[in-house]
Parts: structure tokens; C-alpha cells; sequence
């Protein structure tokens, strides 16, 4: 397996400082979480104003995931974080303060169920172990809300990875 480096930010909100620290390997997904949000049978049907309303989400989605940037994307994440050029690795957490429905548990549960569902994880696991995705969230309600996003996410992502593997599975044969 080709091992990729990543690195884990903390941004401080006061002083606009930042940390890193390098990581050994990650995972790799078969197709990238921006396609898997344009594709209509997987996430797609969630952004039905993908150029306006989610534009900043999918620029953090971006960012977070070692994604390039156009110019106007660009212009974004400088708007938003007021740093020039993000790290072309990615991120492996982020800090976010965003108000009331600004789409924080969507997208968290969006990122969890692409995670789940189109990451091979079975070289970090040992036999018979579960990987587990955690989501922390304020009280049971918003746990709640995005728990269901996530079931939703997972199901429609499932879809499709079984269709692919199917379609691994029939090739190799």
C-alpha cells in the first residue's frame, strides 16, 4: 500500500497560528467526496444548489480532503480563513465556527458515511474488529439529526459500492 503523508492542523481563532504534524499512511477512496456529491445516485439529490448555497462546504470539503482549488475557490477559502494557500495534503480535523443551520450536520454526515463507505479500512483493523466513525454532537436531539443523515448517506453511498465491487468482482473473473 502507497503511503501518503497528511497533516493534522489546529488553527487558534486569537493569534491566526497553526501546528502540523505529519502521519504516516491514509487510506485511499476510489473516487473523490466532490464526485461523490455531484453524482445524482449517490449524494448528489442533497445539493440541489451546489454553485451558491453549499459553494463554501464544498471548498471546506476540498481543503479538508486535499482537493485543488479553482481561482473562485481559492478566493473562497482566503475569504474564509484568511490563509493564502491551504495544504495540498489535506487536513486530518478542522475546527469550525458556523451558526444555526449552516449545514454543519449535513456535512459532518456527509464526511462519515463517504469515510464508511468508500475507504477500505481493513489494514488499520484486526481480524474480527469494527471500525467505528464517531460523530460528537451537543445533545442527544442534534446527535439525533445527524445520525439519520448519516444512515441516509451511508445507504445511498452502500449502493453504489456494492455496484462497483459487483462490478470488480465480475471483471476479475
Amino acid at each position: 500500500m502507497t503511503t501518503r503523508p497528511a497533516v493534522e492542523a489546529t488553527a487558534s481563532s486569537s493569534s491566526k497560528s497553526m501546528t502540523t504534524r505529519a502521519v504516516k499512511a491514509e487510506p485511499k477512496a476510489p473516487i473523490t467526496i466532490i464526485e461523490a456529491c455531484q453524482d445524482p445516485k449517490i449524494f448528489g439529490p442533497w445539493f440541489k444548489d451546489r454553485q451558491t448555497t453549499w459553494a463554501a462546504w464544498f471548498v471546506f470539503l476540498k481543503v479538508i480532503f486535499g482537493l485543488g482549488l479553482d481561482e473562485a475557490e481559492l478566493a473562497i477559502f482566503r475569504k474564509c480563513t484568511g490563509r493564502n494557500l491551504p495544504a495540498l495534503v489535506g487536513y486530518l480535523s478542522a475546527t469550525l465556527i458556523i451558526g444555526r443551520r449552516g449545514g454543519k450536520s449535513l456535512i459532518m454526515a456527509l464526511i462519515a458515511a463517504f469515510l464508511a463507505c468508500f475507504f477500505d479500512w481493513t489494514p488499520f483493523l484486526i481480524d474480527g474488529e469494527r471500525g467505528v466513525i464517531m460523530i460528537v454532537a451537543a445533545d442527544r436531539r442534534q446527535a439525533t439529526v445527524i445520525f439519520k443523515f448519516a444512515r441516509n448517506a451511508r445507504h445511498s453511498a452502500a449502493v453504489i459500492n456494492d455496484r462497483a465491487r459487483d462490478a470488480r468482482h465480475d471483471r476479475t473473473q
